[in-house]
């Protein structure tokens, strides 16, 4: 259940991150997960749990090891200006690394061009029904690797819907979340919660 460790390739092309005005309704939605306990810290001090959303033809997305902060400033998201999956890249601008997953936010966004936002969190109960439900990705690939932002990417790209959840098969207990709306994809993370 780990999160925060770097597998992609970064390119740094400036100190920039996003105004407070930009980010009220990644906040929104990270600080209804954090609440829920869908993003935070392990006792070892790994932070598990992300946010994203599409912005003016660029994506914007929580830091890496940033699940134990209470509320995230605008320093704490990096925006996303450009990005090769297959080459596991990333041209970002920001303080902070982002997070270990954005590839796979990433994937999701290309599958999905009406997707406004992706939420990576993660729960037991939630994952072993989406598994057992069947609302999962194909192979067991490792978190924050190109194998598994390309199993997302195949899963939603075979759904007609242009929201849903689905379990992470080889990343133990991450669940991803995505809709065009932010009302939309609380209410779909919302459902799932016991």
């Amino acid at each position: 259940m780990s999160e925060g460790y770097i597998k992609y390739n970064t390119i740094c092309i400036g100190n920039e991150y996003p105004e407070a005005i930009n980010i009220v309704d990644l906040q929104v939605l990270r600080n209804e997960l954090k609440i829920k306990n869908l993003i935070g810290m392990l006792p070892g001090g790994i932070g598990y749990g992300n946010v994203s959303k599409r912005w003016n033809n660029k994506f914007i997305v929580s830091g890496s090891q940033t699940g134990g902060e209470a509320i995230l400033s605008c320093s704490d998201y990096s925006i996303i200006h450009d990005y090769d999956i297959l080459q596991n890249t990333l041209v970002y601008s920001g303080l902070r690394l982002p997070s270990s997953e954005t590839i796979t936010h990433l994937a999701i966004y290309a599958a999905k061009p009406k997707t406004k936002f992706v939420a990576h969190l993660h729960n037991k109960a939630i994952w072993e029904k989406l598994i057992k439900d069947g609302a999962k990705t194909n192979g067991f690939s490792e978190y924050g690797t190109v194998e598994i932002a390309l199993e997302a990417k195949d899963y939603v790209s075979g759904l007609s819907d242009d929201e849903g959840i689905f379990a992470l098969s080889g990343h133990e207990d991450g669940v991803i979340a995505f809709s065009d709306e932010l009302k939309s994809i609380i209410i779909l993370i919302n459902k799932h919660i016991k």
